[in-house]
């Protein structure tokens, strides 16, 4: 019962927030269809703990571990030049990358350079730098850098990465110029070692970002993974959630422009995902230069509504098969609305004062 009051009640008590309501457009579809939407509250309960419970993930939130995971593996990736802070820095041989001074090397036969310094834990392009100088003019930006000891994921990772910025493809930089614009390939490994490519998007930045992140305001684009065409552009709801068939920047088309290299990029994607199969479920972050696709990061944690959007549900009847061999299984269906209204009575009076009070009484006790 589409878009009726009841159907608002059972989506809220079937764990659904209202902004994934309104991004997937769950009051216009039946509730069958719906639950073929994973909600975040599953994904975070359910999905993440049970299969990308295994400590290889942690590899994958290191980009300084990252990267000579890749390069040694001979899988393409951006030329990271070393590794800056202030106690722990060094270039890839050890010397020491911990001051100013020690940048010397790096402009010995250049007098300006092209980089992208990055936090070794990112995430969502935070403190994503693009910086473009000499020697002298790098001082000021080293100053300003914040402290990452504990900044990301709960955990120590120290410093910042310098990388040679990417030249990325004449068509994708026609789209927007303005920083490196992403593919986000998203691979599922079963326990068999047979790896699929779910989904894919583009992201693409806009204004004068040095990032493509679409929790920064830039685009999800759709893919149609056997055309390897693009589909329509998104932004993020709380950027407005407007759909967009050409940039909104540039005014370059979208909708049924080719993907260069995104078949390259699919087969780099299933190598990656094969040496990292104890994290079965990875959002691969891919750069496409003139040359071919270059693996920049992956994600454990990938953004699931930037890719959701562009479907009809990611529980897919293979997806459900593929989960029930790691424990999860989700509902086919939108919960009754007599237990939906039961659930947010419930999840109403653990928010009260008196529900707070009891919870933590509970808890010390």
């Amino acid at each position: 019962m589409p878009n009726h009051p009841i159907h608002k009640t059972r989506l809220l008590g079937s764990g659904f927030k209202t902004w994934e309501i309104e991004l997937y457009r769950l009051l216009d579809r039946p509730s069958a269809e719906c639950a073929n939407f994973m909600s975040h509250r599953q994904s975070h309960q359910q999905f993440r703990p049970s299969v990308n419970r295994g400590g290889q993930k942690h590899a994958l939130e290191d980009k300084w571990l990252m990267h000579h995971i890749t390069s040694g593996l001979g899988i393409p990736s951006p030329v990271t030049l070393g590794l800056y802070h202030p106690a722990l820095g060094q270039y890839p041989d050890g010397t020491a990358l911990q001051r100013w001074a020690d940048f010397e090397p790096l402009f010995s036969n250049t007098p300006r350079v092209n980089w992208i310094i990055k936090p070794r834990g990112g995430r969502q392009g935070e403190a994503v730098h693009h910086f473009c100088g000499d020697h002298s003019e790098l001082h000021a930006l080293l100053s300003s850098l914040p402290d990452t000891d504990r900044q990301y994921y709960d955990s120590a990772y120290h410093g910042y990465l310098i990388q040679q910025c990417l030249e990325q493809h004449a068509e994708i930089a026609a789209i927007n110029p303005t920083c490196i614009n992403s593919l986000r390939v998203v691979t599922f490994c079963e326990r068999s070692g047979e790896v699929h490519v779910d989904c894919a998007i583009m992201r693409l930045g806009r204004g004068h970002s040095a990032a493509d992140n679409w929790d920064k305001g830039g685009l999800s684009v759709g893919i149609d993974l056997d055309t390897g065409q693009l589909i329509r552009g998104v932004t993020k709801p709380k950027f407005g959630g407007d759909w967009f068939d050409s940039h909104p920047d540039s005014g370059e088309p979208l909708t049924g422009r080719p993907v260069p290299f995104f078949d390259e990029a699919r087969r780099l994607c299933t190598r990656a995902a094969k040496a990292f199969s104890g994290t079965p479920s990875i959002g691969w972050d891919i750069a496409l230069t003139p040359n071919g696709p270059v693996l920049m990061e992956g994600n454990a944690q990938w953004d699931l509504p930037m890719v959701q959007v562009h479907s009809t549900g990611y529980l897919t009847d293979d997806k459900r098969r593929q989960l029930k061999e790691f424990g999860v299984e989700l509902q086919a269906d939108l919960l009754p609305a007599t237990s939906s209204s039961l659930h947010l009575a419930a999840q109403t009076a653990r928010r009260s004062r008196a529900g707070r009070w009891w919870v933590r009484r509970t808890r010390s006790s």
